[in-house]
């Protein structure tokens, strides 16, 4: 993990130099996801730590191939400029935006792996989206929208749905709503911290990893991190906590030796012949580096899945979601992830909105400088596919 964020921006010497530069050695390639939400600075950063670690100060990200992977239409940084915007905020985000236009080769995926099929719903759900994403959704997409509002489905089959809502205060409200109706004692988990520093750390700085959590039996809960990809214990993994095992004279807020979970995909062995699907997740350490060195968080890799934002969700795919965009698109793109979460439009409950507000994306500004991005993507992948065919 390279040593980039709000604490740590600013050149690394000594010892964290010397991690750093051991961490990369060999490293030939960077993958980053989900590049829509890499802001300018944040690039600025990573540039600056690859030239440190490799001391090669005359190469773009100091000779280090890097792939970037994901939707420009996907949610933007917070609370950084996207690595598009032609007028970058200071000398950092400068660079990180010289840096982002370095890169030449696109290849772009145009078939819609998730909305599959061929039924006239299909087809109709992904000819949506696409305006979704650009904010010139028609009538008829908004009527088609207001077909999956509460009142016009069967609410018995959208109880167990994941929530989505905007807001974290919205999403903390219902989860503990729905922690309190299970009825049962509610285990409040603190993560074991190596200093002071390290506990004043957000969960962003720690690979997701928070420093209080709060479970209980028959909690609905999510895996945080890929743990075991093979059998389906992968980032966005949902089950429900059936134990919490403690150490003898341990209890809570400490943190347990494992919560068991039955998860809902798993396809590895069960710690219990009797119950299918239940695996113990044991606490992970997370390390962060910052100029002062070296903190550790040691908590579950497990949130609470009643609920989640937005901003959470993407990534995602659900079985089924209930979605409440809120009322303004305050941040460009949030329509369009939360409603491209699910395989189908029958598979979700969407809140009534106005048609303004379906597309009040468009009068963003930040929208205008997406659609000039994209289209110089677009002139970059046919580049791409011309000179790779060529070399064949």
């Amino acid at each position: 993990k390279l040593p980039v964020g709000p604490r740590g921006n600013k050149d690394l010497t000594g010892q964290n130099l010397s991690k750093l530069q051991k961490s990369l050695d060999g490293i030939e390639y960077i993958l980053i996801d989900e590049y829509s939400m890499l802001g300018q600075n944040t690039f600025g950063w990573i540039d600056k730590r690859c030239k440190q670690a490799t001391g090669c100060y005359d190469k773009v990200l100091g000779g280090i191939s890097m792939i970037l992977i994901g939707d420009p239409g996907h949610l933007p940084p917070v609370p950084d400029k996207p690595l598009y915007h032609s007028q970058p905020s200071n000398a950092i985000g400068d660079q990180g935006y010289l840096t982002y236009r370095m890169f030449d080769k696109v290849v772009k995926l145009t078939v819609n792996q998730i909305v599959q099929g061929r039924s006239s719903e299909q087809e109709k759900f992904r000819d949506l989206l696409p305006r979704l994403r650009k904010g010139n959704s028609t009538t008829q997409d908004w009527q088609l929208l207001l077909t999956c509002q509460p009142s016009n489905v069967s609410i018995a089959d959208f109880e167990d749905a994941v929530r989505l809502f905007y807001s974290n205060q919205e999403v903390a409200t219902y989860n503990h709503e729905q922690l309190t109706m299970l009825q049962q004692p509610v285990a409040h988990i603190n993560a074991r911290h190596s200093s002071a520093a390290a506990k004043s750390l957000t969960s962003e700085e720690m690979s997701g990893l928070e420093p209080t959590i709060f479970l209980a039996k028959g909690a609905k809960v999510m895996l945080i991190m890929n743990l075991w990809a093979s059998v389906c214990l992968c980032k966005g993994a949902s089950g429900t906590v059936r134990d919490i095992i403690y150490e003898f004279n341990h209890h809570p807020p400490d943190l347990p030796i494992a919560a068991v979970v039955q998860f809902d995909d798993y396809r590895g062995p069960s710690i219990s012949p009797e119950v299918p699907s239940c695996v113990p997740i044991c606490p992970i350490t997370v390390l962060a580096q910052s100029l002062e060195g070296v903190h550790e968080r040691q908590q579950l890799p497990l949130r609470l899945a009643y609920a989640l934002t937005i901003h959470k969700s993407q990534g995602l795919t659900m079985s089924k979601a209930w979605i409440n965009i809120g009322k303004s698109e305050r941040t460009p793109g949030v329509t369009y992830v939360a409603i491209s979460r699910v395989k189908t439009l029958a598979s979700c409950v969407v809140e009534p909105m106005t048609f303004e507000r379906l597309t009040s994306l468009s009068s963003s500004e930040t929208l205008q400088y997406r659609i000039k991005e994209e289209a110089r993507l677009d002139n970059l992948a046919k580049a791409t596919l011309a000179a790779v065919s060529n070399d064949f």
